[in-house]
């Protein structure tokens, strides 16, 4: 079945950004890219993008000439009216929208009204009011979230969005790129399904959960445990007794997903003091990444402000060839 990702952005870093994730999913022989949206960037500079890729230059628009003037709610209007076509005409299965621009928000209602899956990745974090009221907006219209190191991470939760999946992507734009890359293949590989007579099922219970969590890729959660004091963040392995005792993160805490809601309630006489402060900065990993996100999901409705669930989880640490530390086992 054909795919093709429409994207939106509104400065050079923002296309960099954009380029990268055209080019990953481009030498994956990923079919039906080819439509380019630009707020703010030049048309030359679009032309060059779609050359680079060998893709045709279906649209381009530069928004910021025909706008510049206008109040950033203008703005948004003027970006809805001008992507309407576009979308009807190509149909894409997935907009991938940059930063937090009027325009960003103009194409994320766009893409909703019409149905479209969106994506929103953001690398500058949101500063004044206007950014801010233009972010939050999009992140009640996106599906999918990828934020280069943590900008924007704070109140982004997608509350009743179809998909809702954050994931904190590495903040160089190649990288970042390959990894949201990676996130829209597995999108389309797996897509969010609606339940049936059967009732919900494990991948149900993550969707939902991924709905209301942060995600941290294996690169993000390298940096912050290679930084001195893990800038206060703490691993906590969710895994089995038997699992962690083979190997875990260096440093982590064990404490089995069984048991999570019994440890970490303030109440239970069974608790566990460690999870009395729910300001503690926690990052959770488990073999693959569901058992992390039911867990940080919890943890979430437990009132922790500062909890991330690692993206693909120990296999994806293990893959990568990162840090162990052997266990008892």
């Amino acid at each position: 079945m054909s795919r093709r990702v429409m994207g939106c952005f509104a400065n050079a870093r923002e296309l960099q950004s954009l380029a990268a994730t055209l080019r990953s999913l481009a030498a994956r022989d990923t079919p039906g890219l080819g439509v380019y949206v630009g707020e703010a960037a030049s048309a030359r500079a679009l032309r060059e993008v779609s050359g680079d890729l060998d893709l045709p230059l279906d649209f381009e628009w530069e928004l910021a000439d025909a706008t510049a003037d206008l109040p950033p709610v203008a703005r948004l209007a003027r970006t809805m009216e001008a992507l309407a076509p576009c979308i009807a005409r190509e149909s894409p299965d997935l907009l991938l929208v940059h930063g937090a621009s009027p325009g960003a928000a103009g194409a994320a209602v766009a893409g909703r009204a019409a149905g479209l899956v969106v994506g929103h990745v953001t690398s500058v974090a949101a500063s004044g009011r206007d950014a801010e009221a233009l972010r939050e907006l999009i992140a009640q219209l996106a599906g999918l979230h990828f934020h280069a190191d943590g900008a924007g991470l704070a109140g982004t939760r997608a509350q009743g969005a179809p998909l809702g999946h954050s994931l904190q992507v590495d903040d160089d734009p190649e990288r970042a790129g390959q990894q949201v890359a990676d996130a829209v293949l597995r999108f389309f590989a797996k897509p969010t399904r609606p339940l049936d007579a059967r009732g919900a099922a494990l991948e149900d219970f993550v969707t939902r959960a991924l709905a209301g969590i942060v995600e941290i890729s294996p690169e993000a959660a390298l940096r912050l445990l290679e930084a001195p004091g893990q800038k206060g963040w703490h691993f906590l392995d969710v895994r089995e007794p038997d699992e962690y005792a083979e190997s875990h993160l260096p440093g982590a805490r064990n404490s089995p997903r069984g048991f999570l809601e019994v440890r970490a309630d303030l109440c239970h006489y069974k608790r566990d003091p460690w999870f009395e402060d729910r300001g503690r900065k926690l990052i959770l990993y488990c073999g693959g990444g569901h058992r992390s996100a039911l867990a940080t999901h919890t943890l979430v409705e437990m009132g922790f402000e500062n909890v991330r669930s690692l993206a693909e989880g120990y296999t994806g640490w293990l893959e990568r060839g990162y840090p162990l530390e052997p266990g008892s086992g």
